[in-house]
This record gives structure tokens, C-alpha cells and sequence, in this order.
């Protein structure tokens, strides 16, 4: 089971390749989701309280639900 937290509204959440690769792997019972996690940085170390738990089984991770923002490019240095 993975659990992906958010400050955001959970409407999208940031995966890397792996967790990716991990969530089509174990489908169906893959997610659960934590958004609206309240993060205070004012204090060492910093601490989360609050989120709403979201349950997702059949979490589907198409393609065409992935928005790419970044890549690694080799510079031949």
C-alpha cells in the first residue's frame, strides 16, 4: 500500500518513475491518498497535522492521467 501525502486539495499528486512503476504493479490494492495536510514550518522540525484520508482501490495510473514536469538530460560532460 502506498500513501502519498499533500498540502493540496489531492486533485493531483506529484509521482516519481518508481511509485509509478510500483502503482500499475500492485493494482488494485495500491492507494490511499492524504490531502489537505496543514504543514508548519515555523518550527524545527517542522510538523504536520490535519489531511483528509482518501481510500482509492482501483487507483489507475494511465497514461493519460500523468503530466510530465521534468526531465534529466545528459550533458556529455
Amino acid at each position: 500500500m502506498e500513501v502519498k501525502g499533500t498540502t493540496s486539495d489531492g486533485s493531483q499528486v506529484i509521482l516519481t518513475r518508481a511509485e509509478v512503476e510500483w502503482q500499475r504493479k500492485f493494482a488494485p490494492d495500491n492507494s490511499v491518498v492524504v490531502h489537505s495536510i496543514e504543514l508548519d514550518r515555523t518550527v524545527p522540525p517542522a510538523t504536520a497535522t490535519g489531511g483528509v484520508l482518501h481510500c482509492s482501490s482501483l487507483w489507475n495510473v494511465a497514461d493519460e492521467s500523468l503530466t510530465v514536469i521534468s526531465y534529466i538530460h545528459r550533458t556529455g560532460l
